[in-house]
């Protein structure tokens, strides 16, 4: 970024929000942010520039911990021992899925980004599963259900789902356990 910036300068160019880290007077970083026009005399030689530049310290910190946390989330995401999946509540496609899915439920990680829902469910459950969705007055649901896996082996699990936002779109966020040996010793 600094060299395409320093090549801007050096073609005379305006520049606007180009941001950098300077040392403030106790020796702490700050972030900046300048913009800039080039200011020419009237036989149009280069003179310099004017601007304005601000102080974005506090919000870069804050994009900085957001990201710090979203990287954390991912891989707490991705080495739980259960698999776990994001579904977007109105397509019902899958938009994440951990190591843990793709090894239980023997799809790739691209076969499942390019599923729904529904395709894990027998279709007597369908209108269930939809119903569930639609229902986004409960940030929490638990239930139990039936998936079927790439083998088409049938699986009894028991869901833990929360309501959240992922990639700025409504979703649930979805923790699964097989219980079908349970489930067969209790029978």
């Amino acid at each position: 970024m600094w060299q395409r910036h320093r090549e801007k300068l050096e073609r005379r160019e305006s520049f606007s929000d180009f941001v950098y880290l300077a040392r403030d007077d106790s020796g702490g970083l700050r972030y900046l942010s300048v913009t800039g026009e080039p200011i020419f005399d009237a036989q149009g030689k280069f003179k310099g520039y004017q601007g304005i530049g601000k102080d974005i310290t506090d919000k870069a910190r804050a994009q900085k911990a957001v990201e710090g946390s979203e990287q954390r989330y991912r891989m707490l995401f991705d080495i739980h021992p259960h698999p776990m999946w994001v579904v977007e509540n109105t397509t019902l496609r899958f938009l994440a899925v951990n190591q843990a899915a793709i090894d239980h439920y023997g799809y790739s990680r691209e076969e499942f980004l390019s599923m729904t829902a529904e395709q894990l469910r027998p279709p007597e459950e369908i209108a269930e599963l939809l119903k569930d969705f639609q229902d986004q007055s409960r940030s929490y649901m638990q239930r139990v259900a039936r998936h079927r896996k790439k083998s088409g082996e049938l699986l009894n699990v028991e869901i833990v789902s929360f309501n959240l936002e992922f990639d700025s779109r409504p979703a649930r966020l979805a923790v699964i356990s097989d219980v079908t040996e349970r489930m067969k010793s209790e029978e």
